[in-house]
């Protein structure tokens, strides 16, 4: 079950504009059919229309042999996004071709009519896009989601799914016998997800972790030639005379992200001393802490369901992309301190 592949010759082709333009929910594809073909027909017709739809395959293998899952959904239907760019006598002589211009708007929304054109009750359950109340009812409209693919294989399972969308071309030549003869042309197209106004609200939530270091190193003028013995005993077994320095890690994180946004996500890192704990020695005595590593990373959840004789069949892949990895830099250990922004120093490097 491959997506669409690309299909033109002679007899029919499409051509973009710009190839290059980025596409989005409620862009305008501008291009031309081309036909470099000679032909003399009194009678025929070309067509544009703009396709596009969800797919996905599981394959089960239940020790017996292997069970094939499907689930198709057409995003509109075959004729709603279309153009007839000629109708009539078409004659090209040998040597020349023909053009013709078309301009197709790419929808905002999914058509929940042709998302649920013929679908059983347990082919609209097996849809992660549910109505309210038990998911039985149709599927409603969403925004037009942007292309994407995945594939993956586990010890049972093996599935793949696909958004895609895809410019068809259509000429349909009658004879004067009644009979039509049609030619095709289909080119993929990739459409991004739809643009959404940059959000300046990540509702930012804090944690704080408590933590403590021992050490006689901490006491200022102390290097590690100047401790005796009965120091460094001290500090192998865990004595309670070493002097600790104890602390509140607080993390700001966003509970809020959007995909796309060109702002920096911010998390913070900020040390609060609690000097009710920590022995006096220490007590006032500004420390020096440092982020010895700190790595960033975005963690994925891809996604299929099918539906099946009783019941829908999943196949869920988590991935990891790691987004950045630093050290060695101060964290500010006063509540009057700036915190260190992880993502920003993290973006800010990745820069050079």
């Amino acid at each position: 079950m491959p997506p669409t592949a690309r299909s033109v010759n002679n007899d029919l082709s499409i051509d973009l504009v710009n190839p290059s333009t980025l596409l989005f929910p409620g862009s305008v594809i501008l291009g031309h059919v081309v036909r470099k073909t000679a032909i003399d027909a009194p009678s025929s017709v070309i067509r544009v229309r703009l396709q596009g739809r969800a797919k996905a395959k599981l394959v089960a293998d239940n020790g017996n042999g292997n069970t094939t899952y499907r689930s198709r959904f057409n995003f509109w239907n075959e004729s709603d996004v279309a153009e007839t760019v000629h109708e009539g006598n078409l004659s090209i002589a040998s040597g020349q071709d023909l053009s013709r211009p078309f301009s197709l708007t790419i929808p905002m929304d999914t058509s929940a009519k042709a998302v649920n054109a013929g679908r059983s009750e347990k082919e609209k359950q097996a849809s992660f896009v549910k109505s309210p109340g038990t998911g039985s009812k149709e599927v409603p409209e969403q925004p037009l989601p942007g292309t994407y693919r995945f594939d993956h294989s586990s010890f049972s399972k093996k599935w793949h799914g696909y958004v895609e969308f895809w410019i068809e071309a259509e000429l349909a030549v009658r004879s004067g016998r009644g009979k039509t003869k049609v030619t095709k042309a289909k080119l993929p197209i990739r459409i991004n997800g739809a643009r959404t106004r940059p959000i300046t609200d990540f509702d930012l939530a804090s944690r704080k972790m408590p933590g403590c270091v021992s050490s006689d190193l901490l006491v200022p003028g102390t290097d590690r030639a100047d401790l005796s013995l009965k120091q460094k005993m001290r500090k192998v077994f865990g004595s309670s005379k070493v002097p600790g320095f104890h602390y509140k890690l607080e993390v700001t994180y966003p509970t809020v992200v959007q995909l796309g946004d060109p702002a920096t996500v911010p998390f913070l890192l900020r040390l609060l001393p609690d000097w009710e704990k920590t022995s006096d020695v220490l007590s006032g005595v500004r420390q020096l802490v440092t982020v010895a590593k700190a790595e960033v990373q975005v963690e994925t959840t891809s996604s299929v369901i099918c539906p099946g004789t009783f019941d829908s069949h999943e196949g869920r892949t988590l991935g990891e992309e790691e987004l950045g990895l630093l050290g060695a830099l101060e964290v500010g250990v006063e509540a009057t301190s700036v915190a260190l922004d992880v993502y920003e120093v993290i973006t800010a490097l990745s820069e050079f």
